[in-house]
């Protein structure tokens, strides 16, 4: 008995000295309405800290996150989330399922161990705030250095994000009213006299006689994209440099090309996890991604790096350099009649083959740098959700029900769960797990 004691105070005193011994990093952030101008009118946006986006945090593996979050807002509660970030459930930060929300006047402190490295983002969670400018980026740095990390010389960490002049609330209601008011903006929207010059009639018709709504890639017509809060902006960076890119797509609605004067993106991370790094001309992000690229800088010049909006309305731009500038070419716009655009991936070119015009996303070039492979012995057991909606009333579900009617999926400590996601609507649809890491 005394032996069983005494091993359980030593447990305890090396656990306390662990705790000691752990690196506390301390930030402070406070979220605040303010008035500017980002895109021609005078509007109220949310900032944290008085900026668009947020401030960068910065930890290494193993630090312990000490954050205290301020709700400045007169009227609106609010939260904040830790994009792909593995922390206890109660530090999550979505409202009604795991963390209560911040009402205004008010405070919350968040506290959590930093586990794994990598380039993630944090956002609100509270209705369409995050739309509104309440986000941010993560880098998180490993404890010791890595050797395997491809070499660069250089960093920056790049939100890409949309904006539109618009409440949020607005946007929503006019999807929910089913007109092209927003394709009519983007000179997008779909008529019969277009169908027959296309040589799409037939399809048109169906789909009117079907009261199928028009399949578009971005259903909102946006007033600005931004690289860092700015549709233009100088990143450090001279010539002969390796200047590692950590970028985040933080956008609500866009999926963005990021594409290079300076020649292939070398990607060498994916939503934080290390890839074997490949080369890729242009990179389709989905809204929540995160990539960490590397480009070298070219002598005798400015050279663009460009996110283009997927349906071709816009771009925010980077330059690296000095000097003349150089351009990144134009990606070709999509066709807004028949279904070229989603079924791209069924001749999606293999990693030898040559990269098309407007690429989908790489996944099929992905592969982690160490094993992910699952147990052998691990129960395995598979489930199928499909996405499920109603465009007319911009109603979304899986298997038809709603997450009201419909929202736990039990699961057992190690058993394997293999997801088999359908889209089965109009419109492309991301999906981001919450505390877990996949292997796709």
């Amino acid at each position: 008995m005394k032996i069983k004691l005494k091993f359980a105070v030593l447990i305890a005193a090396l656990a306390s000295t662990a705790i000691a011994q752990a690196a506390v990093v301390k930030y402070e952030l406070t979220i605040a309405e303010k008035t500017i101008s980002p895109a021609g009118q005078r509007v109220t946006a949310l900032m944290i800290n008085e900026s668009i986006p947020g401030p960068v945090l910065r930890f290494k593996v193993g630090d312990i996150a000490r954050i205290r979050v301020h709700n400045k807002l007169p009227k609106e509660k609010t939260l904040l989330h830790w994009h792909g970030l593995l922390v206890p459930n109660k530090e999550d930060g979505v409202p009604m399922l795991n963390t209560p929300a911040i009402p205004p006047g008010g405070f919350h402190d968040y506290e959590f161990e930093l586990k794994h490295a990598g380039t993630y983002w944090y956002h609100s969670h509270v209705g369409l705030q995050e739309q509104r400018g309440v986000y941010g980026g993560i880098v998180v740095e490993p404890a010791e250095a890595d050797p395997n990390e491809p070499a660069f010389e250089r960093e920056h960490v790049v939100l890409l994000s949309d904006w539109t002049n618009e409440h949020p609330d607005e946007v929503m209601r006019t999807l929910r009213r089913g007109d092209e008011w927003y394709a009519i903006r983007k000179g997008n929207q779909q008529s019969l006299w277009g169908a027959h010059r296309a040589g799409m009639l037939g399809d048109y018709l169906w789909n009117q006689w079907a009261n199928m709504p028009p399949m578009d890639i971005s259903d909102v017509a946006y007033d600005a994209f931004w690289a860092n809060g700015t549709p233009r902006t100088q990143l450090a960076g001279a010539a002969g440099e390796r200047v590692k890119l950590r970028l985040i797509n933080a956008g609500a609605a866009t999926y963005f090309y990021v594409h290079s004067a300076t020649g292939p993106l070398t990607v060498v991370a994916a939503d934080g996890m290390p890839v074997q790094p490949f080369t890729q001309r242009r990179l389709l992000m989905g809204m929540g991604e995160t990539y960490d690229v590397i480009v070298t800088v070219p002598e005798g010049g400015r050279y663009e790096v460009r996110a283009t909006a997927q349906d071709g309305s816009g771009h925010a731009s980077m330059f690296l350099g000095a000097g003349e500038h150089h351009l990144a070419k134009d990606i070709p716009k999509p066709k807004i009649y028949g279904m070229d655009w989603m079924l791209a991936g069924l001749d999606d070119p293999e990693p030898s083959s040559p990269e098309s015009a407007r690429p989908l996303a790489p996944y099929a070039r992905l592969r982690a740098r160490e094993s992910t492979a699952m147990p052998a012995d691990a129960p395995v057991r598979e489930l199928e959700l499909r996405l499920t909606g109603d465009m007319q009333r911009y109603v979304w579900s899986f298997n038809g029900k709603t997450v009201k009617e419909e929202s736990t999926i039990r699961i057992t400590r190690g058993e394997v769960l293999r997801l088999r996601f359908i889209n089965d609507t109009m419109m492309h649809h991301p999906l981001h797990l919450h505390g877990h890491f996949f292997r796709l």
